[in-house]
């Protein structure tokens, strides 16, 4: 599952159409469209305003930030709470150089989210961002971070709910709807779980523009028909393979 998901990302994450949506700026996940979002890195920044707004941590605290990717929520995150109290991790060792020199104050360690390498009560704030879906499994990572939390911190995730197991998310991480996932959540200790649905801002946006840039660049001759006929099947897929796209905070 690991190899699969890392080489998912890394062929994702190495394409110059897909980067110059994001506008370059090192997120990588499908954004928060709210009205009068223009841009892909916009909605970048907008999604970790939105899921933040969700937590009480204070500057100072210690942060764990999970599947760190190249480094762009780190950064953002040590704007909030200081690099020299985040810790990111990740299983890619190409995205972890980059994130290091994004951000360079921060801690970054190799880490897989199902084995956390901590001691208990670590940290104040757990964060991950669009990657728990594809854990094995989210169960297991859910029940590590409320134990590296110390009592009273929280954990916070942007995360999709799929409704098949895929290569690069496991059959354990289908889930019935957000109902069930707060459940999951009690189930793992975790209490004053607070749960926003947020799918059409979120994940469905991102795919309606991504195609929507991909057919002016068409237009222009600055994207090929096979590359649009290839976007647009991944775009399909995973758009239609989702039931809901979830904010999620819950207290040790």
């Amino acid at each position: 599952m690991k190899d699969h998901v890392v080489a998912y990302y890394e062929v994702m994450m190495s394409d110059r159409f897909i980067a110059e949506h994001h506008g370059n700026s090192g997120y990588f996940n499908v954004g928060f469209w709210s009205p009068g979002t223009r841009t892909g890195s916009d909605a970048c920044v907008n999604l970790m305003t939105e899921l933040m707004a969700q937590v009480s941590q204070e500057r100072g605290a210690r942060v764990l930030d999970v599947a760190c990717g190249m480094g762009a929520t780190t950064e953002f995150l040590a704007r909030l709470y200081g690099a020299e109290n985040v810790t990111g991790i990740n299983i890619a060792s190409t995205q972890l150089s980059k994130a290091r020199s994004r951000v360079p104050g921060a801690t970054f360690m190799e880490m897989d989210a199902t084995d956390l390498e901590f001691e208990d009560s670590s940290f104040d704030l757990v964060v991950c961002v669009e990657a728990a879906f594809h854990f094995d499994s989210r169960e297991n990572f859910i029940r590590e971070a409320y134990r590296v939390l110390r009592p009273g911190g929280e954990l916070v995730l942007a995360d999709a709910l799929f409704v098949n197991a895929h290569k690069v998310h496991p059959a354990a991480n289908v889930l019935a709807g957000p109902d069930d996932y707060a459940r999951l959540w009690r189930k793992c200790g975790f209490s004053q779980i607070k749960l926003r649905e947020v799918t059409d801002m979120t994940w469905i946006a991102y795919f309606d523009d991504l195609l929507s840039l991909a057919n002016s660049k068409l237009d222009s001759g600055e994207l090929s028909e096979t590359y649009l006929s290839w976007l647009s099947q991944a775009c399909d897929g995973w758009r239609n393979g989702i039931s809901d796209y979830v904010f999620c905070s819950g207290r040790r």
